[in-house]
């Protein structure tokens, strides 16, 4: 029998279930009295055991919130997802373990393809998402279609399939290039749409949604194991950003793919204003400071830069997006590209 034969898996207790997803068993009961993912087979004596449909459902859930979706939206998903009673063997582990693979992001089954292998596109199983090849993710021939499909994602309000091409593309490209190659190129155009939208629909914040599934994702597998001796180690970037959406996200990308690069780099969440650098020069010292601003920077941050550079000359003040149009403060530095600062950042914490 082939390893990726579906077959019906025998009906599993909670602990059993519990320790093939890596899950507590409290957790799965957490699921089942919250969001009605619990067991639906009886057994003598009325003890419920979890059926192959109920495991195909736990696993949506248990990806779902790794890639960082709220849980009541993931059960949600996970209840809407056409499952069967069966499981492939492939998914499981010779010691019992499980993988968790990308999952259908919709109530569509995935699709295959030749050789067996799943595209980003038959994943998500939407009608009008196309299937990308891992060659095709790879070649930037291909990002004119990418974007599109993102864009289609996105107005559609399907976060989940957005996240799940984006978090497709930056494991082949990495997160620096995915921004600067696709996810910048949506961003704009949806930007310069004239289309009214009903409230809360905003396709922006779906691409930014997307973007920070797929960077939390990739910090949680970089991330070493002795955290704590690393942090002692290396030089430091802070990244912060006008409030914006886009500058902020683009931040959070920027840091990303400073630390896909071995450089360490950080994000400052807070409002750019003088108190808040002021601690942050004090309690973090940044060996490099990177301000990102999409649009016109405010008098505050310009105020906190040029705190920056008269409180702490020593450290280079770096100003990139395309807000930073006009005359800038006196030592600080424009650059004017992302992969610019990207390298710029790299130079100065060598």
């Amino acid at each position: 029998m082939s390893q990726n034969t579906p077959v019906p898996l025998p009906a599993l207790t909670v602990s059993a279930v519990a320790s093939r997803l890596g899950v507590a068993p409290s957790t799965l009961r957490t699921w089942d009295r919250r969001y009605s993912l619990g067991p639906s087979d009886h057994t003598a004596g009325s003890h419920r055991r979890y059926s192959g449909a109920d495991i195909a459902r736990l696993m949506i859930m248990r990806r779902l919130t790794l890639e960082g979706v709220a849980p009541a939206e993931a059960a949600r998903i996970a209840r809407a997802t056409a499952v069967e009673d069966q499981v492939p063997l492939s998914l499981f582990t010779e010691d019992g373990g499980t993988y968790l693979p990308a999952v259908p992001m919709s109530t569509h089954s995935p699709g295959a393809v030749p050789n067996g292998q799943t595209t980003p596109g038959d994943v998500l199983g939407g009608e009008n998402i196309p299937g990308f090849t891992a060659a095709q993710l790879a070649s930037r021939s291909h990002d004119r279609q990418i974007r599109e499909a993102l864009i289609t994602a996105a107005t559609a309000f399907d976060e989940p399939a957005a996240a799940e091409l984006v978090q497709a593309v930056s494991s082949v490209r990495g997160v620096g290039d995915t921004w600067v190659q696709v996810v910048k190129g949506a961003v704009t155009e949806l930007m310069g749409s004239s289309d009214l939208v009903d409230p809360g629909m905003d396709p922006v914040s779906v691409i930014k949604t997307a973007v920070m599934i797929s960077l939390r994702r990739a910090a949680r597998e970089a991330r070493p194991r002795d955290s704590e001796e690393q942090e002692s180690e290396g030089k430091r970037i802070m990244v912060c950003a006008a409030p914006d959406e886009i500058s902020s996200v683009a931040a959070h990308v920027l840091a990303a793919a400073l630390n896909q690069s071995d450089t360490r780099a950080a994000v400052l969440p807070g409002r750019v204003q003088v108190p808040v650098v002021r601690d942050t020069i004090k309690n973090g010292d940044p060996e490099v400071i990177i301000v990102v601003s999409w649009t016109e920077p405010s008098r505050e941050m310009q105020n906190a830069v040029e705190y920056c550079l008269e409180a702490a000359p020593q450290i280079p003040v770096l100003l990139t997006g395309p807000g930073w149009t006009r005359e800038i403060p006196a030592g600080a530095h424009r650059v004017r590209t992302f992969i610019g600062a990207l390298h710029e950042a790299q130079a100065y914490s060598a």
